[in-house]
């Protein structure tokens, strides 16, 4: 055992001897081996824990990022006659410890024994086959001598720790603790999704279990409803690694078929696989049209981590990708061929990710256009509307509004039944909307959470539900937000859902179905969305409809339009015995067009100063108002609101083993 300096902290280094001689090095935080390989994940600097034994002051535990996998008979890789690894595709994986996956690595360290035993791992063939998830975070010792692990894939208990007999359990059971980045909704409530280190999960709705598609870093999902015959999904793994569809037949869908054992592997072929009589899957090839060249290659700027990209509304096999305005991607058929689009070459020096797009969408006739696209980043916003049988996209020049304080683009999204409704949702919360493709803007109450500016304010992601009024929903790290235009002066947080880091937010039109996707509270699906929206908003106290300005009483010195004194108001007796008042106009006496009516008499100096005091009236105002709206707390800012109706949840354990996640169970 011995100690070297990773990212100015001390980390340890074990080099672990097998029986058979084989030396494996563990725990290594980010330096390269001899090999100029990483260390297992490389990610030792951010995955460690330890603790040490509560009975011996000789021992103490420790717990690195993941095992090292090797597809050959040796740890040190053949190469061929190129000098590349010459590994066996097909074989299984290998590992000194029995490790078939890139599960967890953790060690018994005893100071009393001799130099070079002392480090023993405490998995696989250690702990009679078991290990707990990559990715370690914590230990601690329970009351009665357990040896307690905390990762990305929930909580674990190590009976015996002192020994080579005990095993690793999971305890974390139906706890919905999974982080999904990402959902996508299939046909009847069925699930999807990506989550923060155990993979891609799936259920078939309520009352089904969950069950897991692939491992790791799930990426982003997305599901096409449309087509009565295939229920078709995407998939991807981070930086758009391992894109795939996924296409279920609705005889199998109705079967509830478990394709989790059907995928087939990646390295084999690019081709459509057929796993059912009725279902296929795909790799698709991902090359670049005329470039000789795959995506992931040619693309100047790399990938995000989790990439977003758009499945095209009424076309299945249409998708976009849209990095930077440099690099934006279509393809026509399922990913298989991509076309290049460098949609803003002036800003090829300083390269602006998209963050918000839309692919697909109904006019103001509700003629379906598949060629309409938004997309939004930075400080700029293109569409692409005109025609359907042109690629010309065009900048919004009206974009951004001069009123906003931070215009960078969150967000976008459009009116599912009219995509001339427009709403830009900035990093900070400020939303704008247009009614008219982004002609003109008119500014919508910033969301308001903290200080404008500051991490509290950040938001996410926008929808636009179509109620009537239509309303804007927003997510946020504290929940979830709904404006109602024109008719709200402010953003009300929908309670009955976790305060939780909400990752994202759709409403899907074909099933009117609302869903939310948190990060360690679960997924929530509200049926019949519309209808409890409007509830919601109806339970809403509405902004007050301005009154008209107040009717001072006529002065009685003033002259009437005929010169002479106005009467004051007088009660008189109506027809039927009531008490009638009759009034005089509060507007400025001006008499009949040549009419002798006057002023009353005011010397120039009391106009200015009347002016003036008018000037610093408003001037007092707006810095009132703009306090409240960007200086306000969050607690006070928001109106307790009822829940939605109906809402189910479906809870995602952390577990990313198939047989230990748990059911999809009510909210009660």
């Amino acid at each position: 055992m011995n100690r070297t300096i990773g990212h100015g902290i001390f980390w340890i280094i074990l080099v672990f001897v097998t029986a058979d001689g084989d030396v494996f090095s563990t725990l290594h935080p980010e330096e390269d081996d001899d090999e100029g390989e990483k260390e297992a994940g490389g990610q030792g600097d951010l995955h460690f824990s330890i603790a040490a034994d509560p009975n011996s002051p000789d021992i103490v535990y420790v717990g690195g990022d993941r095992q090292k996998l090797f597809y050959n008979t040796s740890e040190k890789n053949e190469t061929d006659e190129n000098g590349d690894d010459d590994e066996d595709e097909d074989a299984e994986p290998y590992n000194p410890l029995g490790a078939r996956q890139y599960s967890g690595i953790l060690f018994r360290i005893d100071a009393s024994a001799s130099f070079g035993n002392q480090s023993t791992p405490i998995t696989h063939s250690y702990a009679n086959g078991t290990a707990p998830h990559a990715d370690s975070r914590h230990m601690i010792f329970s009351p009665s001598g357990v040896l307690l692990e905390a990762d990305d894939g929930g909580i674990w208990a190590r009976s015996e720790p002192t020994s080579n007999q005990g095993r690793w359990s999971a305890l974390h059971g139906d706890l919905a603790i999974t982080e999904t980045h990402s959902a996508a909704l299939g046909w009847d409530g069925s699930l999807f999704t990506g989550n923060q280190d155990v993979g891609v999960s799936m259920t078939y709705g309520k009352g089904s279990k969950w069950s897991q598609l692939t491992l790791g870093d799930g990426g982003v999902l997305k599901a096409y409803t449309a087509d009565a015959n295939y229920l078709h999904v995407y998939c991807s793994y981070y930086g758009l690694q391992g894109f795939y569809h996924v296409m279920i037949s609705k005889a199998d869908f109705d079967k509830k078929l478990d394709i989790s054992t059907l995928i087939p592997n990646e390295t084999k072929s690019f081709d459509k696989h057929q796993i059912t009589n009725e279902s296929y899957f795909n790799y698709p090839a991902m090359s670049v049209q005329g470039k000789n060249s795959t995506l992931y290659s040619y693309t100047a700027t790399p990938p995000s981590f989790y990439q977003e990209y758009r499945v095209n509304r009424f076309a299945p096999y249409r998708l976009i990708v849209p990095i930077t305005f440099q690099d934006f991607y279509e393809s026509k058929d399922a990913g298989n061929n991509w076309i290049h689009y460098p949609l803003r070459p002036d800003l090829t020096n300083e390269p602006t990710r998209i963050r918000g797009s839309v692919y697909g969408g109904y006019d103001s006739k509700g003629v379906a256009n598949k060629e309409f696209v938004v997309l939004g980043g930075g400080v700029f916003l293109m569409m692409r509307h005109n025609s359907p049988d042109t690629d010309r996209f065009e900048v919004v020049l009206s974009y951004p509004p001069a009123w906003l304080l931070f215009p960078e683009i969150a967000d976008v999204a459009v009116d599912p039944n009219n995509y001339a409704n427009v709403a830009v949702l900035t990093n900070y919360g400020e939303v704008v909307f247009s009614k008219n493709i982004g002609k003109t803007w008119t500014q919508v109450p910033p969301v308001g959470l903290g200080v404008m500016g500051t991490s509290e304010s950040v938001t996410k992601r926008i929808i636009v539900v179509p109620t009537e009024p239509l309303s804007l929903v927003v997510t946020a790290r504290q929940g979830i937000f709904i404006h109602q235009i024109g008719v709200h002066l402010k953003w009300h947080k929908i309670t009955g859902l976790p305060n939780a880091n909400t990752a994202e937010v759709h409403y899907n039109t074909d099933q009117d179905t609302f869903f939310v996707a948190t990060y360690g509270r679960g997924i929530w699906l509200f049926p019949n969305a519309l209808k409890s929206i409007q509830k919601m908003l109806d339970s809403i106290e509405q902004a007050p409809t301005p009154h008209p300005a107040p009717v001072d009483p006529p002065h009685p010195e003033l002259p009437s339009t005929s010169g002479g004194p106005t009467t004051p108001p007088s009660a008189s007796t109506g027809s039927e015995g009531t008490t009638t008042s009759s009034t005089t106009s509060s507007t400025a006496p001006t008499g009949p067009p040549g009419g002798t009516g006057v002023l009353p008499d005011m010397s120039s100096w009391k106009v200015v100063s009347a002016i003036l005091f008018v000037i610093a009236t408003c001037l007092a105002l707006a810095v009132i108002f703009l306090a409240t709206r960007y200086c306000q707390n969050t607690p006070s800012n928001y109106q307790p609101m009822e829940s939605l109706d109906d809402e189910e949840y479906y809870g995602v354990t952390g577990d990313d083993s198939p047989e230990d996640v748990g059911d999809v169970t009510d909210s009660d």
